[in-house]
């Protein structure tokens, strides 16, 4: 059978694999090789190694890729760290929709016999939300109505540092911050002015320059509806 004839390989998943799920009522994983282009940093689908009939004929097909470098620098992981972990994606799925990215993370594992092998974990990214409550949102929404705070991280004013220190997050204006804690605290405020918790008003500082200030947004919390039993009386 040749690798890169589309009709050979088409009989051999759908004919040889496929009789085999068939004949036993069950399901299997096929591991193919990609072969990504020069210059490419994923690898999709598009990219098996070999004739494309593999990845017509199976049901679903899953890419791994490591965790690129943004979203490294995101969460604040070295270059080393990177490579322990894996993104697991559906890049084709015929009986649903693409479902959300899975992650694992490479470890050593002691074996009974002292020889040490590489497993992988599933893993999570962590969640910036993580210990935010209502409270931190009105917290937020007041801090954001004196006026004082600024869109820019580069000002000590920036609204990012006054939350950081509410919500216990380790960050300072001119200290050696953690990019991964950085990245957190921006992600909570993007996340709440996309909610409209807090919005961009940009006007004139006290030195009559343009600038980008914090103020609350439009959004209102939902009130729980007043008790009528006593007026039912």
């Amino acid at each position: 059978m040749a690798e890169n004839d589309n009709g050979h390989m088409d009989v051999v998943i759908k004919e040889g694999f496929g009789a085999i799920a068939n004949r036993t009522n069950s399901a299997g994983e096929v591991y193919h090789p990609g072969k990504p282009k020069p210059g490419q940093t994923e690898t999709t689908v598009e990219d098996a190694r070999g004739a494309s009939a593999v990845i017509w004929a199976v049901r679903s097909a899953r890419v791994f890729n490591f965790m690129s470098q943004e979203e490294a620098r995101k969460l604040g992981l070295s270059e080393d760290e990177r490579r322990l972990h894996i993104r697991a994606s559906n890049g084709k799925a015929n009986m649903g929709p693409l479902g959300r990215a899975k992650w694992m993370r490479l470890i050593v594992v002691t074996l009974a016999n002292g020889d040490q092998v590489a497993a992988a974990i599933s893993w999570s990214p962590p969640n910036p939300f993580h210990g935010v409550t209502p409270e931190h949102v009105e917290l937020a929404r007041s801090l954001a109505a004196t006026g004082e705070y600024r869109t820019d991280m580069r000002s000590p004013n920036w609204i990012g540092y006054a939350l950081a220190t509410r919500l216990n997050i380790p960050i300072s204006h001119g200290g050696l911050n953690d990019p991964g804690q950085i990245e957190r605290i921006k992600t909570i405020i993007k996340t709440w002015i996309a909610n409209k918790v807090l919005k961009v008003d940009r006007r004139k500082d006290r030195d009559g320059k343009e600038r980008d200030f914090i103020a609350p947004g439009p959004f209102q919390p939902e009130l729980p509806l007043p008790d009528r039993r006593e007026d039912d009386e």
